[in-house]
């Protein structure tokens, strides 16, 4: 019995670090290692889908994007995005034909206590319009995410700011 306990204990220790019974330093500092690592997945899923639409899709490229979101994203004010709402963003590229392919080049989260996080993702994007020719760009985002019910969501998004 003793064993199997024994065996279950240094399982969870390999295994699930998190769920672990013994906190030792090196348990706590994989923990928080794979925290960070779903936290950077989210980040960047999230920041791909937010920044490649076409406006024939739009449809398609909201489900993509809500999908890594907490409940409030929609209604709350996002600094990143034209217009300052999902909703608005989704407007404008049906409005201006818009189209963009993205790729994230640089993801790291930068703060994680407990249930929230901050993630700074760096971008380069091409887009273009009906009335604009396409053009490529480089952007800093800054996303804040929440642990929902055990799964990171990103809550706002926005630009890094100097403190």
């Amino acid at each position: 019995m003793i064993l199997a306990i024994t065996t279950l204990i240094f399982a969870l220790m390999a295994f699930a670090p998190g769920a672990s019974p013994v906190k030792t330093p090196a348990i706590n500092r994989a923990a928080q290692s794979s925290t960070e690592d779903k936290v950077q997945e989210v980040a960047t899923r999230f920041t791909e889908n937010l920044i490649s639409f076409e406006h024939e899709q739009i449809d398609e490229f909201s489900d993509r994007t809500l999908a890594d979101v907490t409940q409030q994203f929609e209604t709350q004010e996002q600094l990143a995005l034209p217009g300052g709402s999902f909703e608005e963003f989704k407007d404008q590229i049906e409005r201006n034909q818009s189209q963009s392919t993205g790729e994230v080049l640089a993801a790291s989260v930068t703060s994680q206590s407990g249930d929230t996080a901050t993630a700074v993702v760096v971008t380069r994007q091409t887009s273009g319009n009906r009335d604009r020719p396409e053009r490529t760009r480089t952007q800093v985002l800054q996303l804040s995410l929440l642990n929902v019910s055990g799964s990171w969501r990103v809550d706002r998004v926005g630009f890094p700011t100097s403190e």
